[in-house]
């Protein structure tokens, strides 16, 4: 599932970003001066983003994760450092969170409108 969704499964990074190790045009989408998206061509930019993975201990939020974001199809791209900084926290079941919260979960069956 991409980066757009919740995934399911596997607690890999790569698998909630979906992009192949390297784009179809063989650009970093990281390097400064790749500015535009290998996917659909629109422009990236740079954020600070906030995201849900699942790993060792189930959901975590991560907050302050740098990437590059495609201002067209919304695809988010992390360097290695960053990537590697995600998977470690996701595998460390002792790490201590800075803060919890409480998530309403809801099964979509159960919502329809009668």
């Amino acid at each position: 599932m991409s980066a757009h969704g919740l995934p399911e499964s596997d607690s890999k990074v790569s698998a909630y970003q979906d992009p192949p190790a390297q784009p179809p045009d063989g650009t970093d989408p990281l390097a400064q001066d790749a500015l535009e998206c290998p996917y659909c061509r629109s422009k990236t930019r740079e954020e600070i983003l906030q995201a849900a993975f699942r790993g060792q201990r189930g959901w975590v939020v991560i907050e302050g994760i740098p990437a590059r974001v495609c201002e067209g199809c919304g695809e988010q791209f992390y360097d290695e450092r960053t990537t590697r900084q995600i998977e470690d926290v996701l595998a460390d079941p002792v790490a201590k969170p800075r803060r919890q919260i409480v998530v309403p979960i809801f099964v979509l069956a159960e919502t329809e409108r009668q």
